[in-house]
């Protein structure tokens, strides 16, 4: 959400530094996100027959490296892209599928 805000003009500053901060804020979002694919990837070494059966998974991989392609097409290319706003969206929305997949899935298996 802070790099939609500081891409879309609400806040007046620098060019120089809203160029670094949202820079910044794309290699942040890298970072995590490559820790939290390493950990699918150590899930599906340890068990591969069941993390292939669940679709939960195909989900959390998706909405994991989605925002991860954008993130680095936008500091690799040139911005220029028209399918930007539909790409955001589809990433959006895996994630959201993601964090509802993850109340979901553990507030029925408490009771079990």
């Amino acid at each position: 959400m802070s790099i939609v805000t500081l891409d879309c003009d609400r806040m007046k500053l620098d060019a120089k530094v809203k160029k670094i901060a949202v820079k910044s804020f794309i290699c942040m979002l890298l970072v995590v996100g490559a820790v939290f694919l390493s950990s699918e990837v150590r899930q599906f070494i340890h068990r591969q027959y069941y993390y292939i059966r669940n679709i939960y998974n195909l989900v959390d991989v998706v909405s994991l490296v989605m925002p991860m392609a954008y993130a680095i097409n936008s500091l690799v290319g040139d911005g220029d892209d028209p399918f930007t706003p539909a790409y955001i969206g589809a990433s959006v929305f895996f994630v959201y599928l993601d964090f509802v997949s993850f109340f979901f899935r553990y507030t029925f298996s408490i009771g079990t």
